[in-house]
């Protein structure tokens, strides 16, 4: 006979395998469009320098991908929760979750519902959210499940292109004289791990600064690392890299079944 978290680690294994697609699909692509990449640098506008980078639009794929990914590691984790409520005795209720809570009180308060045996709630309990505390929207299950639920009940995730460890500033900058031809070049802080960037200023082109003068327009053409984000502004994913995030929702939850599975003999 099968194990009874065999289901549980096939969703796994099947999630894995998205992963590791959309992570070559995503090297591919990024390696083929880097050359068009540019950025537009506002020295003035936060004190420091605005990127504004002119991306190629990502392929529709990629959020369906991450969609299955999310269904599967989620579907993983409820797949554990069936089978352990299986030992307590009677039948499980038709709708039974993996809990998942970010508040120490609902946990507490709605942990007597679901029936598992106390030796087995403990367990579930070392995986909640909470326990970190004001890092608990952070932890890798809470934005799995939120992964989870918005490909489900309302939308797609949007993948975009981004930069990764953004510069305070430019290494070097080479600023050129528009009537002497003179150019000159000035430093970023030595720290600057990427490698040396030439930036061409052209004065005067790109609008009024707080005294009234008009503000250079810079362009900055660089080695830059590139990575994939999710773009959902007002929600705890905007912002996330896609494959880091993945990589530790699929860690956790084998963590999970790791935890679990001696349980059963």
């Amino acid at each position: 006979m099968a194990h009874p978290l065999h289901s549980a680690r096939l969703k796994l294994a099947w999630a894995t395998r998205h992963i590791n697609t959309l992570n070559s699909e995503i090297g591919l692509f990024v390696e083929a469009h880097a050359k068009r990449v540019v950025e537009k640098v506002d020295p003035k506008q936060t004190g420091g320098y605005l990127y504004e980078v002119e991306w190629p639009d990502t392929p529709a794929d990629w959020s369906l991908i991450l969609g299955d990914i999310a269904h599967n590691l989620r579907s993983a984790l409820d797949h554990v929760a069936w089978e352990v409520r299986k030992l307590a005795g009677p039948p499980p209720p038709d709708r039974l979750y993996f809990p998942i809570y970010v508040d120490p009180c609902s946990y507490r308060a709605e942990r007597h519902n679901w029936g598992f045996k106390p030796e087995h709630e403990r367990l579930f309990r070392q995986f909640q959210p909470y326990q970190r505390g004001n890092a608990a929207d952070s932890h890798p299950l809470r934005l799995l499940n939120k992964l989870s639920n918005i490909d489900k009940h309302q939308v797609v995730h949007t993948a975009v292109l981004s930069l990764e460890n953004l510069p305070a500033k430019p290494f070097r900058i080479v600023e050129e004289d528009p009537e002497t031809g003179e150019r000159k070049s000035s430093y970023g802080p030595p720290e600057y791990p990427a490698k040396e960037i030439e930036v061409r200023v052209t004065v005067g082109a790109f609008g009024s600064g707080y005294d009234g003068a008009l503000e250079p327009e810079v362009y900055a053409k660089g080695d830059f690392p590139i990575t994939v984000e999710i773009r959902e502004p007002g929600t705890i994913l905007h912002e996330q890299r896609v494959l880091p995030l993945v990589r530790d929702c699929r860690t956790l939850v084998d963590d999970v079944i790791a935890v679990f599975f001696p349980i059963f003999g």
